[in-house]
């Protein structure tokens, strides 16, 4: 469907919560790769104010966390900013 054209951005009526938020959270990066080679925003924000990168450091993701980051996801954005950067430390070693 995103070669046809469909917007990887569109967000859920319920809680703006768009695809990559959900890929994050269940941990799916060869989906995510997809979706942000697709144009998906890889800061985009739910009406919780969380990104992706939220999502992913909330539920332990860490090949998702790794994805994001890659492609420019802002780690000054996270509220658990503590947590998240436990994770990233724990990717570099």
């Amino acid at each position: 469907m995103l070669d046809m054209g469909t917007d990887p951005n569109l967000a859920d009526d319920d809680d703006g919560t768009v695809n990559l938020h959900h890929v994050a959270w269940d941990g799916w990066p060869d989906i995510m790769e997809v979706l942000l080679k697709h144009g998906a925003k890889v800061d985009t924000q739910a009406w919780s104010g969380q990104s992706p990168l939220h999502y992913a450091s909330r539920n332990d993701q860490t090949l998702c966390i790794a994805m994001l980051v890659h492609y420019g996801a802002d780690v000054r954005c996270s509220s658990s900013s503590l947590l998240l950067l436990r994770r990233l430390l724990l990717l570099s070693v």
